[in-house]
């Protein structure tokens, strides 16, 4: 957020493409046509965003009042003073202990459903005011159980103190079973939070709007944006396009441009605004109708300088561990500038370390559009600080950029990860397969068993004892606590960094979940904190929506992402939290997949349902979310739970009672992953087009002569699987798990029916 003013055989060989399509074509007249729709927008989902109709009592028309915590402390109305309009939504706490919001009545969504909407509203705040606008989604009715309602997804947006009215947005993917959704407005601090021009709108909305390029150099002191901007409604539509140009906390100006659409057009607005090339900074680009209240985009974009360059080799960290082997220091990026410029920028780059030239300096050369990607070969370094220290000279003006790495000193005990996702703990490289939530070291022995190469542990479970037989079982260990507190780290640290099988923190489980919100600098001075305390070994913290990748993805080196897939099957869940935490995640960082194998009803679910909504997953869909995880890109998995002591909130749990035969699940996917998942790892996945909606998906990876096939049916339902493999010698692919092999068209195309989440493993040889 800105600040106040992130050996079966499908198909003979001599079957031919046309046969396969034929057959793909019979399966496909199966499944109901479904016409194609003119796109509609919403127009603003939210009823009485503005305040401006009282109900009961002066509480807002549409919307309900409520206290979470100390009630009669705080309250809430409708004021006069509103930023639009004549009225406004008041929200008033007399106590940092107070806990009171106002929520939408549930607002009917189906329609929407799997598309991405825009969250909005303007707001000011007294000085010790703050809170969150957090928007929540249900697949079930919301109205028969209200809050007892299991949450679908939690979008939340934190409100920070802010004098001036201040304007809040998110883009949100609703999942693709939300049928009710509610937008709740909370305070959790002391004096007045107010409120007005509440939006919810599909995306994009009427004005919608593509960022073409963004704050291109087009001189030393000069910027170019370029957006195309489209009416999606039935008639003309006027509106504007504003830019905003931040510093940090600064704003450094502001341009925009009155549009005026015609039906279906699309214009194409170019912006200018003056900046020195040399300085990255954020644009925020929103696009307004004819008054301020309807937003219809509202977008940050970091933009660089003159380059826009990082180092990708060493990955963990920028640093060079002694146990993960590299050859030099790999730099990537482009000339961030319009053509002509980036033809005419000369690029080099070299090594400095105690501000000397390490080795000799390299030109680098750029395609056509400005990328580049180089290895630099240094010469002998000790352990210590050092830079990549890139120059473009274009015309008579020159620009340097620094990219600091750092040589770590010699040690016995380096857990990190190097640029292809590979965990690399004591000089080994293994696949992350990982088990979250371990209480019992009696317990650890079976995990071992069972494949997993670490678990997770609370600090609390983590004694002496725990981490011995945890070496004797030859696992790691990453120590969980739910605490902030820089001295129970420290005390932590000097604990256990002594031991092998420490491999490093996982810290506050889902903090976007946390109330009162833990604000994001908290968690950013822990990871830095941890930092120092363990400089070669990770933090990990699972995170469960957009907004937590969002506003936490920055104090972590791995991210777990998490999804409890709601209804139990719905697997698309996992797909699309895995894509939405790549693109927001920082390339630096690893994604791993948590995979539940413990439902709801052991979890958080209150009503204990341990069979129907609340229930496990089965051997198959666990199955079939392992390798959905893979396909779709993350670089290891977590496992949630074996083990877990009920309460008033939640049953008991022991997967080896309760679903022993997912257990076995477990285990085989387990064996399977320590085959193949240095394997995939290590490969180069083929250039095949990937679609995260699509109810198959599948990858394929190249390694010392293979090639590695995964297939998911992400349904419940049968489907015909239709993938291509390029380069293989002969058009055959065996099964790993069983007697089974597929064949193809000499083209590489293939075709299988696949039973209702069916994941399988094949292998070929390549050319």
């Amino acid at each position: 957020m800105l600040p106040c003013p992130r050996s079966n055989t499908f198909m003979p060989a001599a079957r031919s493409l046309a046969r396969i399509g034929v057959l793909l074509l019979t399966f496909a007249a199966l499944v109901p046509a479904h016409a194609a729709r003119t796109y509609v927008p919403s127009g603003n989902l939210v009823a009485n965003g503005s305040f401006e109709m009282i109900g009961v009592e002066d509480a807002p028309d549409a919307w309900v009042l409520k206290s979470w915590q100390a009630p009669g402390l705080a309250s809430g109305k409708v004021d006069v003073g509103g930023r639009f309009g004549r009225r406004l939504l008041r929200l008033k706490s007399k106590t940092m202990g107070a806990l009171y919001g106002c929520y939408t009545q549930p607002i009917e969504v189906n329609q929407y459903a799997g598309q991405t909407v825009l969250l909005s509203l303007h707001y000011r705040t007294d000085p010790a005011q703050y809170g969150d606008v957090i928007l929540l989604t249900f697949t079930e009715d919301f109205t028969e159980r209200e809050w007892d309602t299991p949450v679908l997804s939690r979008e939340a947006l934190p409100l920070q103190s802010c004098r001036n009215w201040t304007l809040v947005s998110r883009h949100i993917q609703l999942p693709a079973t939300t049928r009710h959704a509610v937008v709740l407005i909370r305070i959790a601090g002391q004096d007045n939070l107010y409120v007005d021009g509440v939006s919810m709108r599909s995306v994009p909305a009427e004005i919608g709007c593509e960022i073409e390029s963004a704050g291109l150099v087009l001189n030393p002191g000069r910027r170019r944006t370029k957006l195309a901007v489209t009416n999606n409604t039935t008639g003309q539509i006027t509106g504007k396009v504003r830019a905003e140009i931040w510093d940090g906390e600064h704003h450094r100006g502001t341009v925009q441009k009155p549009v005026r659409l015609a039906v279906a057009e699309t214009q194409h607005v170019e912006m200018d605004y003056g900046y020195d090339f040399r300085k990255a900074h954020e644009l925020r680009i929103t696009i307004f109708g004819t008054q301020e209240h309807e937003v219809y985009d509202d977008t940050r974009i970091a933009v660089p300088g003159l380059i826009d360059a990082r180092i990708v080799v060493p990955a963990f960290r920028f640093s060079i561990l002694n146990d993960i082997p590299m050859e030099g220091i790999t730099v990537s990026g482009h000339i961030h500038a319009v053509t002509e410029l980036v033809r005419a920028t000369q690029l080099s780059a070299r090594i400095v370390g105690g501000g000397q030239e390490i080795g000799e300096g390299q030109r680098i050369t750029t395609d056509q559009e400005g990328h580049f990607s180089a290895r630099l070969l240094p010469a002998s370094i000790v352990s210590g600080q050092y830079l990549v220290s890139l120059r473009a000279d274009v015309k008579n003006w020159t620009l340097d950029l620094e990219l600091p790495f750092s040589k770590a000193a010699p040690s016995a005990n380096q857990v990190g990860y190097d640029e292809r996702g590979r965990l690399w703990a004591n000089g080994k490289a293994i696949f992350p397969i990982g088990m979250g939530y371990l209480l019992e070291s009696d317990d650890l022995p079976a995990m071992a068993e069972a494949g997993f190469n670490f678990v997770i542990a609370p600090a609390k479970a983590a004694s002496g004892a725990f981490m011995d037989q945890a070496a004797a079982a030859d696992l790691g260990v990453f120590v969980s606590s739910a605490g902030l507190e820089p001295g129970f780290w420290s005390n932590m640290a000097q604990k256990h960094s002594p031991r092998a099988k420490f491999w490093g923190w996982y810290i506050l489980e889902k903090p976007e979940t946390h109330t009162p919100a833990i604000q994001p600098h908290l968690l950013e001075e822990l990871y830095a904190d941890l930092r120092k305390l363990n400089p070669n070994r990770p933090v990990l913290c699972s995170l469960s929506s957009q907004s937590g990748f969002k506003d936490y993805g920055a104090s972590n080196d791995i991210v777990i992402a998490w999804t409890e897939p709601r209804p139990p099957g719905e697997l698309s869940q996992m797909a699309k939290r895995i894509q939405q935490a790549q693109s927001i995640i920082a390339p630096q960082k690893l994604i791993w997949a948590l995979v539940p194998i413990a439902g709801g009803g052991h979890i958080r679910d209150k009503r204990l349902d341990a069979a129907g909504a609340g229930r496990a997953p089965t051997a198959a869909e666990y199955r079939a979310m392992a390798y959905l995880a893979i396909v779709c890109g993350a670089k290891g998995i977590v496992a949630y739970a074996y083990r877990i002591p009920g309460t008033a909130q939640r049953r008991d749990y022991l997967i080896t009672r309760d679903a022993p035969q997912l257990w076995q699940q477990v285990a085989a996917v387990n064996s399977e992953l320590s085959a193949i998942g240095l394997s995939i790892l290590s490969g180069q996945r083929q250039a095949h087009p990937f679609d995260y909606d699509a109810p198959v998906l599948w990858g394929v990876w190249e390694h010392e002569g293979q090639a590695i096939v995964v297939i998911v049916n992400t349904t419940g339902q049968q489907q015909i699987a239709s993938l291509t493999v390029d380069n293989l010698t002969r058009p055959v692919l065996q099964s790993i798990t069983r007697p089974q092999r597929l064949e193809g068209t000499a083209e590489g195309l293939f075709g299988k029916p696949l039973a209702p989440y069916e994941a399988g493993v094949y292998v070929g040889r390549l050319n």
